[in-house]
């Protein structure tokens, strides 16, 4: 099969998957490959072919997503989906790694015991250690963001919070987003915090959403 100069110049113009002349462009770029390899055999100007094809199968590739950025797409539909009824401030993984460390940041954890024991994010309170240590009032120089595994538990007790007028955030994502910008977690091991990659997924299906240098615990 011997390709037109009239194809391979207009056919990075037309998107991967549709017909063109009887020819399907597929998205892998393995299988474009063969065909413009074909294609290319026996032209006489090889340096202008090579870097037509080098071209096309660069473009190409870089149209399929790697495994990370599907299970972090996947976490982001899925928070959406589950948060479409919660209304309250939010904020992101990358832009809450940035503050941690900071004394004016509260982190409340609102999963379950048997859910935080296997991790948390660092200076994490669970509810009823932000109740105790809070009980006397708020200062109003600090700030609170909640998570969960997803983002809809965190949501719901964020407006909680909200509705008694604190200023709170909840993290898109929960722990699951916080894997994918590859936050610090840390769990107890004879009464000091240790870092881990352990993280509790809440269900069996969620292990195909956490980044994949973490280990789902479920």
């Amino acid at each position: 099969m011997l390709l037109s100069d009239e194809f391979v110049e207009r056919s990075w113009a037309h998107t991967l998957g549709q017909r063109r002349s009887g020819v399907l462009l597929c998205t892998c770029g393995e299988q474009i490959a063969g065909i413009f390899l074909a294609g290319f055999h026996g032209r006489k100007n090889s340096k202008r072919v090579s870097y037509r094809y080098d071209f096309i199968l660069k473009n190409a590739s870089a149209q399929v997503p790697s495994r990370e950025e599907k299970r972090k797409a996947k976490v982001r539909e899925e928070y959406l989906k589950a948060t479409v009824r919660i209304h309250v401030p939010t904020i992101i993984a990358d832009s809450l790694k940035a503050e941690i460390g900071d004394t004016n940041l509260i982190l409340v954890d609102v999963r379950q015991p048997n859910e935080q024991i296997v991790s948390m994010l660092p200076g994490a309170l669970t509810p009823y250690e932000f109740s105790q240590k809070f009980k006397t009032g708020f200062p109003k120089t600090k700030h609170v963001v909640t998570y969960c595994t997803l983002g809809f538990r965190s949501g719901e007790y964020a407006a909680q919070l909200q509705s008694s007028d604190l200023p709170v955030q909840n993290l898109e994502g929960g722990i699951l987003a916080w894997t994918h910008a590859g936050g610090v977690l840390e769990r107890d091991s004879a009464g000091v915090r240790v870092n881990t990659k352990k993280v509790h997924v809440y269900d069996s299906n969620m292990q195909k959403w956490i980044a994949l240098d973490y280990e789902a615990i479920w």
